[in-house]
């Protein structure tokens, strides 16, 4: 007995052998090739127009397609109905517009790529006031014959027990006109032709949506593979180019290209319970007034009643008027862990908290004593270790035959996880992960505020950076860990030093700020505060600190600024505070410098300091040091470029000290070249040794860089000048640098894709972009930034955004690897959450290519 494979096995097969024979086709025949196209009326989706042709979304695709492939397209009018018939019998070649179903994969063939999204939707006569499922009771609703929005409305209306007349039609438009006529009370349709249409009939548009689904051309299931074949690559062509013929075709029509498959569970939870709640509602009604008659229809519709609420995942409760429990379901009898018995004639002073409770009465007092429904979020502080747990509820009234209220009815949703994860995001957006301060653009957003508000006063404010010094060997030499802890340290003693009305941040890195306002008037005054104020903040940052085991005692350089708000703007300020710094470097460790006009000294060390940088990129005296990264076997399957300068004078040096210098002066650029040449050469080089030609390289490309005119170009004539293979390099852009222009960013990550070369977003989770904005961006891999991995183990909240990191990567088909892994147990749970891909100190510090090679050949 033969078995049937699964449905999306079935597909995939028939896809590839329809894109197969799709490629023959060229070579085997030139002759054009007649299409037979099915044409239902489904403005403005597929119809014909005056002068006999297919138009409408799907008709200007297909007519595209054919003028493209030379197709002589013959239209046969017809019934949806007669349509799906027509096409099953192989008399049709090509139907537009139907929806997947797996009835339908077994009858006909679909191509893979969607060519529209569509959802259903209710439409009224003015007359009625449809708002749920449950107001269709005694209703005459015109459904599509033979259409999934006949068969999914037949089930539902019977799950739910609402008896409601469906009248089939052959035509939406059909349907339309028996609503407005008041020969039915609604209609239901797809929301294109009901948007469409919705000023040519006299009906309302309804809050019902259902069915969100797929829309594809189909054939007779076998025979026209080809035809499949060519609808999908001209679709996966258009839909890859924003600026195509298929997005001009839905801006033309008013189609949407893309709806959001991120489910809005909250409010379906809450309309679905609420309908079966109104349901409940209504049947406990009826069955009060033949109690008497009925008791064996009761316990059974009571018995019904409790399977269906204990299977809702939300809290359902009926109170009487002395806020006492009357009825709880599964779920709030697990919410409390005690059975239900345990908790009808209980009132919430003998479950909750002394606060929450209060908070409850008042609502439940405003539902009670004025009769209004209530609908919004609610805290209980109860359970989870004094963790505030959050709810959206809905309450409304519960009244009697008399109209008098009796008490009430609630149905709260747990949103902890999704309000918990939403702050998240925001908080990611506005502060730092790692020391929870202000991140540099929220900083200069609270600073302009400030500045704006003391524009009129005279009184002097101080802009001041403060700035780690070695901070990078310290993380080279002992790890991500250690150099987060010094951070971390470095936070509390600066928020310690700072008066309430002072402002501090986190610019970058290893690198603080702090606003100092209401200075006084006179400069010299100002000056000596400023100056004592981070004499102290250096004393204090150059103590001793136990990092974990160790024991260390840094020192840190502080440029300042000394300014008035009604002269100077934010932005000025910051560069005077930062030549301020640069000087205070350029003296040495543990200096402190303030900002004055007739600094000629500080440029002079700048510019000598740009020389030499420019000198070095001249004469070659970069270095590459290479990390490895690992796979689930822990073998190396690739490596992270990493620059070093190798200084006449100073001998290695770290890239801290050369970077903020390169980008302050636009040196990234020629410096980036320099580095990604070297890199392509060390690809070549690796390809002619077994033990290396499959490794990649990923080599970090700055903001400055990735938007220069003229880098696509020069990649591409780095990799044909070295012979390295564009498959093994691999580029590593930041969230933060590609939002600064998206649409530049996806134009330039398009053209470096057709060529071959992988792309990565590094520090993933550190930027602040949407989900919309993360799909358009043609990536290959998401990395984990460090500070998500650095307390993995314990943190609960880094486990979150680990998993969600992860989740997105899956749900986009994306490589996943976490940088910054430095114990075995971060490997285990990044492993353990599905990331199998890791960088860090536990598998190895940067080194040399050469030294890199002889530890693969030896292995």
């Amino acid at each position: 007995m033969a078995v049937k494979p699964p449905v999306h096995v079935s597909r995939i097969s028939k896809w590839v052998c329809g894109f197969s024979l799709a490629l023959l086709l060229p070579l085997t025949s030139t002759q054009a090739q007649s299409v037979r196209v099915g044409v239902y009326h489904n403005p403005p989706k597929i119809f014909i127009s005056p002068d006999g042709r297919i138009t409408g979304i799907f008709g200007d695709l297909i007519n595209a397609i054919a003028d493209k492939q030379g197709w002589d397209i013959e239209v046969v009018p017809c019934s949806w109905e007669a349509c799906l018939q027509l096409t099953q019998q192989g008399k049709i070649d090509l139907m537009p517009d139907v929806a997947l179903s797996e009835l339908r994969d077994t009858q006909l063939d679909f191509h893979q790529t969607p060519a529209l999204y569509s959802w259903s939707q209710v439409y009224q006569n003015p007359t009625q006031n449809i708002q749920s499922l449950r107001d269709f009771e005694g209703k005459r609703i015109v459904v599509l014959a033979q259409s999934i929005q006949q068969s999914y409305l037949e089930s539902a209306l019977a799950g739910f027990g609402v008896n409601a007349k469906i009248i089939l039609v052959d035509r939406y438009e059909e349907g339309f006109k028996l609503v407005e006529q008041g020969q039915a009370d609604a209609v239901v349709s797809n929301h294109h032709f009901g948007n469409y249409t919705a000023n040519t009939f006299n009906v309302d548009e309804t809050p019902i949506i259902f069915l969100p689904s797929a829309l594809y051309f189909t054939t007779a299931e076998g025979q026209n593979p080809a035809l499949l074949a060519t609808v999908d690559q001209q679709l996966q062509a258009w839909q890859a180019d924003t600026q195509s013929f298929y997005y001009d075709t839905l801006k033309k029509w008013g189609g949407e290209p893309i709806i959001s498959e991120v489910p809005r569970y909250v409010w379906w939870t809450l309309a679905a319970s609420l309908v079966l709640l109104g349901l409940t509602l209504f049947a406990a009604s009826r069955l009060r007034r033949e109690v008497k008659q009925r008791k064996r229809r009761l316990a059974e519709s009571e018995s019904l009643r409790n399977t269906i609420l204990d299977a809702v995942d939300a809290c359902i409760y009926i109170k009487d008027l002395q806020f006492r429990y009357l009825y709880v379901n599964q779920a709030a009898s697990k919410l409390f862990n005690r059975p239900a018995a345990d908790i009808v004639g209980k009132k919430d002073e003998d479950l909750f908290d002394r606060e929450t409770v209060k908070h409850l009465n008042e609502i439940d007092h405003q539902v009670i004593e004025k009769g209004e429904r209530f609908a919004g979020e609610e805290v209980d502080t109860t359970r989870n270790n004094n963790l505030t747990t959050y709810f959206y509820s809905v309450k409304i009234p519960l009244r009697d035959a008399g109209n008098r209220i009796v008490g009430l009815c609630g149905i709260s949703t747990d949103i902890s996880e999704q309000r918990h994860f939403r702050d998240t995001i925001e908080k990611l957006s506005k502060y730092d992960a790692l020391t929870a301060l202000p991140n540099r653009s929220h900083f200069f957003e609270q600073l302009e505020k400030r500045l704006q508000n003391n524009a009129m006063r005279l009184m002097n404010a101080a802009l001041i950076i403060i700035n780690i010094d070695d901070f990078r060997s310290l993380n080279d030499t002992q790890g991500h860990r250690v150099g987060d802890l010094l951070l971390i340290a470095v936070t509390n003693t600066i928020t310690s030093l700072c008066r309430p009305n002072d402002l501090a941040g986190r610019l970058v890195g290893d690198s603080f700020v702090i606003y100092v306002d209401e200075l006084p008037t006179l400069y010299a005054q100002a000056n000596s505060h400023v100056l004592d104020f981070a004499d102290t903040v250096r004393k204090q940052l150059s103590r001793p600190f136990m990092l974990e085991q160790l024991e260390f005692q840094g020192s840190v350089c502080i440029g300042a600024t000394i300014f008035n708000a009604h002269t100077t703007r934010a932005e000025e300020a910051l560069k005077q505070a930062e030549l301020a710094l640069y000087q205070a470097k350029s003296v040495g460790r543990g200096t402190i410098r303030v900002f004055e006009p007739e600094m000629e000294a500080l440029a002079t060390a700048r510019s000598e300091m740009e020389r030499g940088l420019r000198q070095a990129i001249e004469r070659n005296e970069f270095v590459l040091y290479y990390q490895p990264q690992i796979d689930r076997t822990d073998g190396i399957v690739g490596v992270e470029a990493l620059v070093r300068w190798q200084h006449p004078q100073q001998g290695l040096t770290s890239p801290a000290s050369f970077i903020p210098l390169a980008e302050l002066t636009g040196l990234i650029v020629p410096l980036g070249k320099k580095v990604l040449h070297m890199a392509c050469r060390q690809l070549a080089l690796w390809q002619v040794c077994p033990a290396t030609q499959h490794l990649t390289i990923a080599v970090n490309v700055s903001a400055k860089e990735f938007f220069d005119d003229g880098f696509v170009d020069y990649v591409s004539h780095t990799l044909n000048e070295t012979g390295a293979p564009p498959e093994k390099l691999e580029l590593e852009l930041t969230e933060s640098q590609l939002m600064q222009d998206v649409d530049a960013a996806i134009k330039k990550m398009q053209a470096l894709k057709q060529k071959g070369i992988r792309l990565a977003l590094d520090d993933f989770g550190t930027g602040y972009s949407s989900l919309s904005q993360i799909q358009q961006l043609p990536v290959d891999q998401l990395k984990i930034d460090a500070v998500f991995v650095r307390d993995l183990v314990f943190n609960r909240n880094d486990i979150a955004i680990v998993q969600t990191i992860i989740n997105l990567g899956k749900a986009l088909n994306l490589d996943v690897i976490a940088e910054g892994v430095e114990t075995q147990a971060q490997r285990d749970v990044l492993a353990q959450l599905g990331c199998h891909k890791y960088q860090g100190f536990f598998y190895g510090k940067p080194e040399p290519a050469q030294t890199l090679t002889e530890n693969l050949m030896v292995t």
